[in-house]
């Protein structure tokens, strides 16, 4: 019996992987391609990775048990199957909308993620501290690290979120904040 990679439907988007036979490196190998389905929107990307065609399963969507390296192969799937599902878990809590192209780009590592309220919080706290003394008082230091709580424990309680993009502070988000 042939074990299939695991691939997810994380809510609304499928993950698999196809082998590119349209195309064939120097050793005769194919390369295999991720393929992502969101809202409709179908995008392939390569994984870096290449099989000869006949060591390729396009049901399971992974590779044959009669190659060597299949378990290397197969792992290796499987992780950047779950690097897609953990990027587009993150992005789909945290953004408000995005598209399978922000992601991809985000997998190749090519795109920082948004700086995040909570980042700005401490970044700012940080630069404060050196000030202390100078033209901030230390009462107004603890002010803003008491700030940086309670906007913590706000995010925890009513978004049910630990942190979202600074992009997202809107004044619905203040207003909630300060009631």
């Amino acid at each position: 019996m042939k074990k299939h990679l695991h691939l997810a439907q994380s809510m609304d988007m499928s993950i698999s992987f196809s082998l590119r036979t349209s195309f064939k490196n120097q050793k005769g190998e194919h390369p295999i391609q991720l393929r992502l389905l969101h809202q409709g929107v179908k995008r392939e990307v390569s994984t870096g990775l290449s099989i000869l065609k006949e060591h390729w399963l396009p049901i399971g969507s992974c590779v044959k048990e009669s190659c060597k390296q299949h378990k290397t192969y197969n792992a290796k799937l499987q992780e950047i199957a779950y690097q897609a599902r953990e990027l587009f878990q993150m992005m789909k809590h945290t953004l408000v909308e995005f598209h399978l192209d922000e992601l991809i780009e985000r997998l190749k590592g090519k795109d920082a993620p948004p700086e995040t309220l909570m980042e700005y919080m401490h970044n700012r706290i940080e630069s404060y501290k050196g000030r202390i003394g100078l033209d901030l008082a230390q009462t107004t230091f603890y002010k803003y690290q008491r700030t940086e709580r309670y906007l913590q424990e706000f995010l925890e309680s009513s978004r049910k979120l630990k942190n979202i993009p600074v992009s997202r502070v809107d004044t619905i988000f203040l207003d909630d904040f300060y009631k």
